[in-house]
């Protein structure tokens, strides 16, 4: 049954919507109603991120169970949906697709966990918040646009953002500041072809950690990573990090 409510919601947010036009008479029909379909919509994100908010952590040895709100075992189809400061903070689930879908004002991804991750050609308008984030299998964020800050650091409150077994940002353009501190890398990642409002020297990756640098990309089979130009691989410490090319 949760699940079937879900796909509702997923398939209504994924309806054509246009936001309201701010330069629009007050008592213009179109924009009241707008207005109103904006409403809607934002309570069935509130909705998913209800159901979806699960605060115990992973890496206990004995997790306490989950509040009794929460869903197990979704995966949310968002393709192509236009989201506005869509919350999915703390969220656990197996999969979120939001490959093509435009994602205006705030997005918070903070502490959410999956197995897997779709955001292919998506454009995400605002401040994204990707700190904690914790994606165990693969994440494919290739070709979108981030015209806002991308958080994907830590810090007192959230570590750094963990990717498993392979995560592509190829072909991505960051339009704003852009901070990889401190990141894990479990296994390979795809960073040809992304462009940084600077040029690379703009990006960081002070403290960025690669466990596996030998595994090879999923995109190209015989290869291993690909890291933005001015970035190499050193394997001189006591674990793999990323150091700007001399």
């Amino acid at each position: 049954m949760n699940r079937l409510v879900v796909e509702v919601i997923c398939a209504y947010l994924r309806m054509p919507y246009a936001p309201p036009d701010e330069h629009a008479a007050p008592d213009d029909v179109s924009k009241r109603q707008r207005h109103e379909e904006l409403q809607v919509r934002t309570a069935a994100q509130r909705i998913l991120a209800n159901h979806l908010r699960d605060d115990t952590s992973a890496s206990s040895p004995e997790p306490p169970n989950p509040p009794s709100s929460y869903w197990p075992d979704i995966s949310l189809n968002l393709s192509g949906a236009h989201l506005v400061d869509f919350v999915l903070a703390h969220a656990n689930l197996f999969s979120i697709d939001v490959n093509s879908a435009t994602l205006t004002g705030e997005t918070v991804f903070k502490g959410m966990r999956c197995e897997l991750a779709f955001m292919q050609g998506t454009n995400f308008s605002g401040h994204t918040n990707f700190r904690g984030i914790e994606i165990a299998n693969s994440a494919w964020i290739s070709d979108s646009t981030f015209s806002g800050d991308a958080w994907f650091h830590g810090d007192e409150f959230y570590r750094s953002a963990r990717f498993g077994r392979h995560v592509s940002f190829k072909g991505c353009t960051f339009n704003a500041k852009v901070r990889f501190e401190g990141v894990v890398f479990t296994g390979s990642a795809d960073f040809r072809n992304a462009t940084w409002p600077d040029g690379t020297i703009s990006v960081e990756f002070h403290e960025t950690v690669i466990e596996h640098p030998e595994t090879t990309s999923l995109e190209v089979g015989a290869d291993s990573s690909y890291w933005p130009e001015g970035w190499r691989l050193d394997t001189t410490g006591n674990y793999p990090t990323l150091k700007r090319s001399s």
